[in-house]
């Protein structure tokens, strides 16, 4: 994840990313410094501000849903979100998409 979030920082990647629904995942917009689509910790900014729980719920539930590299790819061109995290044992970047950086344990892919 260090290395991962090093890459996208260093590469001043513009957000938001689409990043699986995994806790491994759950740092890397503060770590990186770019939005993140959505991760289940965002979940307690209702607590601060209601209303953004039906926008975050819907977020959720969307990408928890999705399994393969193309309903991500599919989801992401959808929303306008240029950048995917997948963890590696995903498979590879989908059609649409570009490989940009890969490690042993994440690939980050941009929409072509």
């Amino acid at each position: 994840m260090l290395e991962l979030s090093q890459w996208i920082r260093q590469e001043r990647v513009q957000g938001p990313v689409l990043i699986e629904i995994v806790p491994a995942l759950d740092s890397l917009q503060v770590l990186t410094r770019v939005p993140v689509w959505v991760d289940w910790k965002q979940g307690a900014a209702v607590m601060w501000e209601p209303a953004f729980y039906q926008r975050w719920s819907t977020r959720y539930q969307e990408v928890r849903a999705l399994q393969q590299p193309s309903e991500f790819v599919a989801y992401a061109r959808q929303h306008g979100i240029r950048y995917i995290v997948l963890r590696r044992s995903r498979g590879d970047c989908a059609a649409g998409s570009e490989l940009l950086y890969r490690n042993a344990s994440y690939q980050l892919c941009r929409l072509s």
